[in-house]
């Protein structure tokens, strides 16, 4: 896990933290350490319409006209990581800003109009 060590692994909800979690202790592993970043928090604070609810990744992925084949594990990592990318580019913030917990300016976002 030494590749992953210090950097910022982003996921889309805490799945695949406590899935990696889980496999390190079966395999007796130690646990990467890295920083964590739940994207799908970023979509909850970057967009006003997903804070409290409808932000699955299909949801999102739809809102942003990202093409995705849900439940299969490389095209929900893509995804996530083009959200990630959406979400910096519209609200200026950094991954490693997200990553320490920024809020973005909701002026930024309130009127987004997706892209086609």
């Amino acid at each position: 896990m030494s590749k992953m060590s210090g950097e910022i692994v982003a996921c889309y909800t805490m799945f695949d933290r406590s899935a990696l979690r889980a496999a390190c202790s079966i395999y007796r592993l130690d646990e990467a350490d890295c920083l964590w970043l739940d994207t799908a928090q970023v979509v909850r604070k970057a967009w006003d319409q997903f804070s409290q609810k409808g932000y699955k990744l299909d949801k999102i992925a739809t809102y942003l006209g990202i093409k995705f084949s849900h439940h299969d594990a490389l095209e929900d990592a893509r995804t996530a990581a083009l959200v990630l990318l959406r979400a910096v580019e519209e609200t200026g913030l950094s991954v490693r800003q997200w990553q320490q917990g920024a809020i973005p300016n909701r002026s930024v976002t309130k009127s987004r109009v997706p892209r086609v």
